[in-house]
């Protein structure tokens, strides 16, 4: 699951991502940067991003 990208999710676009991101930044009251961001390649790395950003 670590290794899943967008390609893995059928009907996954550019809207899907954003609504990602901001339920994630307001699920846990945190701010990803445009460089964070664009620099994710899976959800292992984007887990990782939320754990940092919440001190775990």
């Amino acid at each position: 699951m670590d290794e899943t990208v967008a390609d893995d999710v059928e009907d996954w676009d550019s809207l899907s991502h954003i609504i990602l991101i901001s339920t994630i930044e307001r699920k846990y009251n945190i701010k990803f940067n445009m460089k964070e961001i664009v620099n994710l390649q899976n959800v292992g790395e984007l887990v990782n991003l939320i754990l940092e950003k919440i001190n775990l």
